[in-house]
């Protein structure tokens, strides 16, 4: 018996993924409103708590027939429920409803309101991703097509400059041109995540690496500089604004350190430089590269210590 139950959930967890797989696509998020009275509703909160979530995945599931325990949940429902509008509800309205609460997401296939982030269109079938937009999730997933089905490609300089509430990044193996300080001032990241089989770029250590370069193009207030050897240069504006960071470890292997790059890191107070003093000495530094960060403390070669 007990056998019996554990193939029929996984059967249905099965179900769900293929056919999240075969209708995901774009969602449209229904707005606020009232049911008529003073009662005012969210589109999604089936459940009717405040917030969307998977209780009210498992809500809408049962609303439309589909694996419906009778009992467990109460049926009352307000808001958008025809999501894809055609005109129906049935199971394609739940794997829209799925993939706008981040419940079973298949990266590259929903999950986001790819419409919120502005594109600009290169008018040859590709694109570049100009700003932030309308977007307000914290984890920010670059699409790999936009919403006019043009690849995309590039990411614009100081496109997400300053948003200081994205905590993530995921970026496609599509973009292969991303400009400068396109993630400046951004210093609540904990994650950068490049997809594999991207040929110009790639992630290590919470670090956006351009490979050729061996340039450290953008970190996170908890970066990891690899010590391989990938990493000879960290680029303009690469910390800039982070102003949580307490310390980083640069590798000998860096030789030079953009203008601006640490600017505005307010709360280093160590900067770890694998490398003998004649060694930093001859890291070319740009222009302001420690500007605004106050007092901290250089150690070299894990042993002498110099405070700036």
């Amino acid at each position: 018996m007990r056998k019996s139950i554990k193939r029929m959930i996984v059967s249905f967890m099965a179900i769900i993924m293929v056919t999240s797989m075969l209708f995901a696509t774009l969602i449209e998020v229904g707005a606020s409103g009232t049911d008529g009275g003073s009662t005012t509703w969210v589109a999604g909160d089936f459940d009717e708590n405040g917030v969307v979530n998977m209780q009210d995945v498992v809500h809408f599931m049962g609303w439309v027939n589909f694996s419906y325990v009778p009992g467990l949940y109460p049926m009352n429902y307000k808001g958008s429920k025809d999501f894809n509008k055609d005109g129906k509800i049935d199971m394609q309205d739940v794997v829209y409803f799925m993939g706008w609460v981040n419940f079973s997401y298949v990266p590259g296939l929903y999950d986001i309101d790819w419409g919120s982030l502005a594109f600009t269109s290169n008018g040859d079938g590709t694109c570049y991703v100009s700003g932030i937009g309308t977007y307000t999730d914290t984890a920010l997933i670059i699409p790999s097509v936009s919403p006019d089905g043009d690849a995309v490609k590039g990411i614009s300089e100081g496109a997400f400059a300053n948003c200081t509430s994205l905590t993530s990044i995921e970026i496609p193996a599509s973009v292969t041109n991303i400009g400068k300080g396109a993630f400046s001032g951004c210093g609540s990241l904990t994650s950068i995540v490049v997809a594999e089989g991207n040929t110009v770029y790639h992630s290590a250590g919470n670090c956006l690496i351009e490979t050729a370069g061996k340039k450290l193009i953008a970190g996170c207030k908890n970066s990891t500089i690899p010590t391989d050897g990938s990493v000879t240069s960290i680029g303009e504006r690469a910390f800039y604004g982070y102003s949580s960071l307490t310390s980083i470890e640069i590798p000998a292997s860096v030789t030079s350190i953009g203008a601006y790059a640490f600017y505005g890191c307010s709360a280093l107070e160590k900067i770890i430089f694998d490398g003998f003093e004649s060694d930093w000495n001859a890291v070319s530094k740009g222009e302001n590269w420690d500007s605004g960060v106050g007092a901290y403390n250089l150690v070299l070669n894990e042993e002498w210590t110099h405070l700036y």
